[in-house]
């Protein structure tokens, strides 16, 4: 317990005051503190600190010894983000090293991470509406059956539409909106996701994973946890130089198991404070884009918190952290069925088409690779009497995964087709028929297998 005379003079600060232990719990607070966030101690020791009151980058604590003052952002009991200025440091608590921050009252400021959510949802809901227009009028001309020239055309603004969309969907991260949170297992997502983490490494840089704790049932939007897997991955890739390991594991937080822990660590160049401040910033180093504010977005949404270190030439570590629930009383179903059927694989993007014919292969599956359009007619052509399913990226090059499959169809009117894109569903509705279902990216080997299963057993 901590000792009372420390309470007791904490109470005398006319400043609210802050008292944390080294995981970041709320051990003490003084009246000014919870006059200021309007809430008592117990509500204050709920969740860590940093997962309700931290500055745009999701940083509350500063580098062991040192300390910071920085400008925060928390939200009041009507969910509205307010802006405090903090100043964090470190002092004994409970026989360990915690915190103690120090505030000041609002005085209107501009929350920068409100703003930050408020644009990134702006110029989302924006870019609905525009894509959504081009898609469906490129979509229109495709299906016209027009020349060769204005053909190409339309299908330059499709891969616009598709880099836009994708960038829609990250900004919608950003802002922390997404789908609904529903019950999952850490484990098992993390596992589904290897592959995909594998192939965005590439073939330079070794994945070694860990699975260090059952205590793993979280409430988990698995799309968006897949964005913000592979927005990290692609980061590694992106430092110079390349890491040469990654190392990521699951773990348990010391707490009794209240907190699942995923830590992802590399070999590579470690940052400087400078780059560090930067690190969740959109768009504040040259060449960038959303980058890490993607995964912060997400992992906020969650109500987790996104802890990172990093030392120059020692590499960076980040953790994740997301409060537990109660253990699924029914673990979900994760066997995957074997099969023989012939799969025409369609798609540009190198590593995405490595990572689905390899899942597929090891399934038992005959594979026929595609990297674009062209490629694609030519296969159908030659193999279509024992092609048995279609996997057709929306939009690649030669010509549109809608146009192979309606190809496909002409040669076999009842072959299944499925269609991988990036676009959200608002960007497709009206534009596909029933018979054209959409696989959404990001996805699993897993999730894609079973939906390709699914459709063949029909």
């Amino acid at each position: 317990m901590i000792d009372l005379r420390l309470s007791d003079l904490l109470e005398g600060f006319p400043e609210p005051l802050l008292l944390c232990d080294e995981d970041g719990l709320v051990v003490t607070a003084n009246s000014a503190a919870k006059r200021l966030f309007r809430r008592g101690l117990p509500e204050l020791r709920e969740a860590p600190a940093d997962t309700w009151l931290h500055d745009s980058e999701g940083l509350l604590w500063p580098r062991l010894g040192d300390s910071v003052s920085r400008e925060l952002v928390f939200r009041d009991i009507s969910g509205n983000p307010r802006s405090v200025r903090g100043t964090m440091n470190q002092l004994p608590v409970d026989g360990a090293l915690g915190w103690m921050v120090r505030l000041e009252e609002p005085r209107g400021v501009v929350e920068k991470l409100a703003g930050v959510e408020s644009v990134a949802g702006g110029i989302a809901d924006q870019l609905g509406g525009h894509v959504g227009r081009i898609l469906q009028n490129a979509h229109q001309l495709l299906l016209e059956g027009l020349e060769e020239t204005p053909a190409a055309q339309a299908r330059g603004i499709l891969e616009a539409a598709e880099a836009a969309a994708k960038l829609q969907r990250q900004l919608r991260a950003v802002a922390g909106q997404g789908a609904e949170r529903e019950p999952a297992r850490l484990a098992r997502e993390l596992r589904e996701c290897e592959p995909l983490l594998e192939s965005v490494l590439g073939p330079e840089i070794r994945l070694k994973v860990r699975y260090e704790t059952d205590h793993d049932d979280v409430r988990l939007d698995r799309r968006a946890f897949r964005l913000a897997l592979v927005r990290l991955a692609e980061w590694i890739v992106a430092q110079e130089p390349a890491p040469t390991t990654v190392w990521v594991s699951l773990q348990a937080s010391p707490d009794n198991n209240a907190r699942s822990v995923i830590r992802v660590v590399d070999d590579g160049p470690g940052l400087e404070a400078a780059a560090r401040e930067q690190l969740f910033q959109p768009f504040a180093l040259p060449g960038a884009d959303l980058g890490l504010a993607v995964v912060f977005g997400v992992i906020e949404r969650h109500e987790g918190r996104l802890l990172v270190d990093s030392t120059p030439g020692q590499g960076t570590s980040f953790n994740i952290e997301l409060s537990n629930i109660d253990p699924l009383s029914h673990p979900p179903d994760t066997s995957i069925s074997e099969g023989s059927e012939t799969i025409l694989v369609i798609e540009d993007d190198d590593a995405t088409r490595e990572m689905v014919c390899a899942a597929l292969a090891t399934q038992g599956y005959r594979v026929l690779p595609a990297a674009n359009g062209v490629e694609a007619s030519v296969l159908l052509r030659t193999h279509h009497h024992s092609i048995d399913f279609v996997l057709a990226d929306a939009v690649v090059p030669g010509r549109s995964g809608i146009e192979v499959a309606a190809e496909a169809r002409q040669l076999q009117p009842d072959l299944p087709v499925l269609l991988m894109t990036g676009y959200s569903a608002e960007f497709l509705s009206g534009q596909l028929r029933d018979d054209l279902p959409v696989l959404h990216k990001p996805f699993s080997p897993i999730e894609l297998i079973q939906r390709l299963r699914t459709m063949l057993d029909d």
